[in-house]
């Protein structure tokens, strides 16, 4: 079955689950929903982990522990996380020790997930945001653009010159998109 690069339709999530472990890996492109979804999660019978914060340290909201213990156990481990390369499935296989050792249901939300090579790795049940292209790209150049850090001491020109610039960084969007879509392809064909 083939995937087309779904623009502006809204599809649903695609869910399959791999194991009956009690994990939830959420993933999409930037912009897709992956954080609203773990907002909607009871936090107190619940392990949410955000590989954006575990991985570039860029928190979006209160109630972060779990991630930020993951990092620190990650960082003690490995002494640096290099996430440009790719996911590596060494940092997949301790989040998942960490999470097994709750008896939490666990989230895992991360567009990095989609990078995980050898599915039989993955535990629980995959959930890929499936949002169209263009409103993710829409929802990040303003999330950016409204970044406190990003508006201080910038007067009007340079708010401008710096949105073209947000603007830029971000169009590689639609060139990644298509990771999400093969992904989607690649969970399809897998049988356990």
């Amino acid at each position: 079955m083939e995937h087309k690069i779904n623009f502006i339709k809204d599809k649903s999530d695609y869910i399959k689950e791999i194991t009956k472990d009690n994990i939830f890996n959420i993933t999409g492109e930037k912009g897709s929903g992956k954080t609203t979804f773990g907002k909607s999660v009871n936090e107190k019978k619940s392990i949410i982990i955000h590989l954006d914060w575990v991985f570039d340290g860029k928190g979006e909201f209160e109630g972060e522990n779990d991630s930020i213990k993951v990092r620190d156990l990650l960082l003690k481990k490995y002494k640096t996380l290099d996430i440009d390369r790719y996911f590596e499935e060494k940092y997949y296989d301790e989040i998942i020790k960490y999470i097994k050792k709750s008896n939490k249901t666990g989230y895992i939300e991360g567009n990095a997930i989609a990078e995980i090579k050898d599915l039989s790795k993955i535990k629980g049940t995959v959930i890929v945001k499936r949002t169209p292209i263009l409103k993710c790209f829409i929802r990040v150049v303003k999330r950016d653009y409204k970044n406190p850090y990003f508006r201080k001491g910038l007067n009007r020109w340079g708010l401008i010159k710096r949105y073209i610039h947000v603007v830029k960084r971000r169009k590689k969007i639609f060139k990644t998109y298509k990771n999400i879509e093969d992904f989607i392809l690649k969970l399809e064909n897998y049988n356990k």
